[in-house]
């Protein structure tokens, strides 16, 4: 689930970069990148794979990636927030964004929020039906993780 999430966002963020016009460019690159990056992967893992302790090596060049991963991320990718919002308000010809919100819980009161804490209050705790879902979710991932944790 996190993977198809993860890669769904990788497939926008590229869209926000090349722009509506050139999705398709955006979409093959994405996916190009990807699959050979999970190919080399599966090549490097397979040849410093120790039988001894197969774990341990893994989890070191997981680490390692990971690391690697953040400080690329730091250093070289720019946020795309504000280009998806400029393409937002070309499209649809609204020429300021709404930064705040104001939510009303079941008990009546109102409060405001910022736009992300906005729509986290509203499917955690807000919205029922959301709220189960999430909650579902929730417990769909632990299950897996722990069934991981337990057999592996």
């Amino acid at each position: 689930m996190q993977q198809a999430l993860v890669w769904s966002a990788t497939i926008f963020i590229m869209i926000d970069y090349f722009g509506k016009s050139n999705a398709g460019i955006a979409v093959g690159i994405n996916e190009t990148v990807g699959y050979t990056t999970i190919s080399i992967v599966g090549v490097i893992a397979a040849a410093i794979m120790d039988e001894d302790s197969p774990r341990t090596t893994c989890y070191y060049v997981v680490i390692t990636i990971i690391l690697v991963g953040i400080v690329l991320g730091v250093a070289a990718l720019k946020e795309s927030k504000q280009v998806a919002a400029q393409e937002e308000a070309e499209v649809s010809g609204r020429a300021e964004t709404v930064d705040e919100a104001t939510l009303t819980w079941p008990s009546g009161r109102s409060v405001t929020f910022s736009k992300a804490q906005s729509a986290f209050v509203y499917t955690s705790f807000i919205n029922g039906p959301l709220m189960s879902i999430n909650f579902a979710g929730l417990m769909a991932n632990f299950i897996s993780g722990f069934a991981w944790g337990l057999f592996a």
